[in-house]
């Protein structure tokens, strides 16, 4: 049985931006969350693309690929915290090989290949908490999920 998303206000189900740059995880990522009862923005292949959507519709919350061809998620992390939106980045590199840049600190990290129940239960977190957490000694990267 798969776990329903949190309820938003309106009634409608969360938004979740989808941010990868590989067609064939993107569109598994885009079934588990609609399966899961999300509804999907995106999903976005490049950070050119991804910020068009941002200017358009703002997401619940986000899952983003570090890695986009030559380019890192970096600008589209910045927008989506400045708009106070919650993400959760899927990479195979552990945040310590990320980016240094402070709108990445305390950023879940499912990790890649990522399991349908971590992600599920990542947005599941990530909707329900504040998602400027960062290690217990205040100065993590990352926050990891486990399934």
């Amino acid at each position: 049985m798969q776990p329903v998303p949190p309820e938003p206000l309106d009634g409608e189900a969360r938004l979740i931006l989808v941010v990868e740059d590989e067609f064939l995880i993107a569109m598994e990522l885009e079934a588990v969350l609609e399966e899961s009862g999300f509804r999907v923005l995106g999903p976005a292949a490049t950070v050119q693309a991804a910020l068009q959507l941002l200017d358009q519709q703002r997401p619940d919350a986000a899952v983003l690929d570090m890695n986009l061809r030559n380019e890192t998620v970096v600008p589209v992390a910045r927008v989506l915290r400045r708009m106070m939106v919650p993400f959760a980045i899927a990479s195979a590199y552990g945040a310590a090989a990320w980016p240094r840049d402070e709108a990445l600190d305390g950023a879940p990290s499912l990790g890649k290949p990522t399991s349908t129940a971590t992600l599920i239960a990542a947005m599941h977190e990530i909707l329900v908490t504040d998602s400027g957490r960062t290690t217990d000694s205040g100065q993590g990267r990352s926050s990891t999920l486990r399934p």
